[in-house]
């Protein structure tokens, strides 16, 4: 590996820990750095990193990537610490993740993953810490965020002390796989159940005279904190209002023939109900996929997918399914997780297009193909891109047809309806971020132009205000694919020799490859 590659490799990951663990490696530090300074330290280091970068031998597109992540690892580490604590990229998220993806290969006997745990105490008092000195506290508070926060605690707790939670899974694992594994520290869960009530605590206490609306729309520099998050989520120079423009542009062409369909009386609009009902549905879609996935792919991945039941703390507050990826590094297939938290709120007409989005030809054939090939470079196969990751998923939705799907009006809404979605979050996140909408107003303009059950609308909302710009990728991402594709078809490319050639680039910002379909 290339000492530029390693040394933007190691910044990241030292910032984001998770995105190595995610990657099928032990990162540099097992916890962020929240001492005092390490904001400062981290920004100067990324300063000097672009310098290197624009020194460095690298290929355009490599150049590009690296200048991206560096970016925004630096706009990670300049966050106010406050906004850890949120359900969507706080200590408890995580603490979940990684036990389903810790990298077995690197740390077979689980010695680290203990560590890590250990040190989970000493992090959260640091983190409590600068939670508490940091003068910007009060004012990026955000009281939804912390409600959600508290209750994704709540879940996690229950789930470990009832015996259900998944904190200690590695080890499990480990063993099964003929691995030699200590027994776990005496009052180690009983440790980390302690430092995640302690944030519980802290949460309550700021919620208390936190604000009802996005900090970014009131707090000194926030403008600044958003313009850099829409970089962060699009790699892209978009401003907030070009990217409201475009997603009203995008629900207006969509209008009369999503109403149309409401109207018909063909829709079916119920959830399945039960939890197996749901999953059985989950399950029969990804077969019927799979059986025509050959029309659109000359590849698919060594990895598979499986379709299980999301960990009762992603579920407490999260959305319908996400995706895990597969690690060939760590044998770990790919996971498609369901919600299936009563009540059960996914509709019959939202698992078709969850399952293309989370699943294939979306995130696991994408996330899969590029983690198996070894001809890229690191930069382009270790560290993702949120608007080519997720903007291929929402093209991958599009496919449908293409794969020779069978497409009744309950799919057909629900295809439709999923890309108004990615369409109105344009416009909801701006309006939470530039325009200081409450999450009501939000919520109302949402569900009114998706037609998805309020209740689940409103937590996206909630991971919206948490996590400003992640959301912007989605729908800008498609577009760019969407072109590049077009792009090579009008040159004569079939459309799995298409995307073969898209995939086989690694996950690069959009700016690279809206000039590569210029070529």
């Amino acid at each position: 590996m290339a000492e530029i590659e390693q040394r933007v490799l190691q910044f990241v990951w030292e910032q984001s820990p998770d995105q190595a663990v995610e990657s099928g490696f032990l990162p540099p530090r097992l916890w962020e750095d929240m001492t005092t300074g390490a904001k400062w330290r981290a920004h100067e280091e990324a300063e000097e990193l672009r310098s290197a970068v624009a020194r460095a031998s690298l290929n355009s597109v490599e150049r590009l990537a690296a200048q991206y992540h560096v970016y925004c690892a630096d706009f990670v580490a300049s966050s106010p610490s406050v906004c850890l604590l949120n359900h969507m990229t706080g200590p408890v998220g995580r603490l979940g993740w990684a036990a389903w993806s810790w990298p077995l290969a690197a740390d077979r006997s689980c010695d680290t993953y203990i560590e890590r745990l250990e040190q989970f105490s000493s992090y959260c008092e640091a983190l409590l810490r600068r939670i508490q000195e940091e003068p910007e506290t009060p004012q990026y508070s955000a009281l939804p965020v912390l409600s959600a926060f508290i209750a994704q605690v709540d879940a996690f707790v229950d789930a470990e002390r009832e015996g259900d939670g998944t904190l200690f899974l590695p080890l499990t694992t480990a063993r099964a796989r003929g691995a030699s594994v200590k027994n776990r520290p005496p009052g180690l869960l009983e440790d980390v159940l302690r430092s995640v009530l302690a944030l519980r605590q802290a949460a309550v206490e700021l919620a208390k005279s936190a604000q009802p609306v996005s900090p970014l729309s009131h707090a000194e520099g926030g403008a600044e904190r958003y313009a850099a998050a829409i970089r962060y989520g699009t790699s892209t120079d978009m401003g907030a209002e070009e990217i409201e423009r475009l997603g009203r542009v995008i629900l207006r062409r969509t209008d009369r023939r999503f109403q149309d369909l409401f109207e018909s009386g063909t829709v079916d609009m119920a959830c399945p109900g039960s939890a197996e009902d749901l999953m059985e549905d989950f399950r029969a879609a990804y077969r019927q996929i799979t059986e025509t996935l050959p029309s659109v792919t000359a590849v698919q991945p060594a990895m598979g997918c499986q379709i299980v039941t999301m960990p009762d703390e992603h579920a407490a507050a999260g959305p319908p399914a996400f995706y895990g990826p597969s690690s060939l590094r760590n044998a770990r297939v790919g996971s498609l997780y369901v919600n299936t938290a009563l009540p059960i709120r996914t509709r019959a007409w939202e698992v078709l297009p969850l399952t293309l989005h989370e699943g294939i030809p979306g995130h696991h054939l994408q996330l899969a193909l590029v983690d198996e090939d070894r001809d890229l470079s690191a930069l382009l196969r270790v560290l993702s891109v949120n608007a080519l990751t997720e903007g291929w998923a929402v093209y991958a939705e599009t496919l449908a047809s293409d794969m020779g799907l069978s497409i009744p009006p309950t799919e057909e809404f629900g295809l439709l309806a999923y890309q108004r979605w990615r369409a109105a979050r344009l416009v909801v996140d701006v309006g939470l971020h530039v325009h200081g909408w409450s999450v009501d107003e939000a919520t109302g303009f949402l569900s009114d132009k998706t037609r998805q059950d309020p209740e689940l609308v409103r937590r996206e909302v909630v991971r919206y205000l948490a996590w400003p710009g992640q959301a912007l990728g989605y729908s800008i991402g498609a577009q760019v694919v969407t072109d590049w594709v077009k792009a090579r078809r009008n040159q004569g490319a079939s459309l799995p020799a298409a995307h073969k050639e898209l995939i086989s680039m690694g996950s690069v910002p959009l700016s690279a490859l809206r000039s590569s379909a210029d070529t």
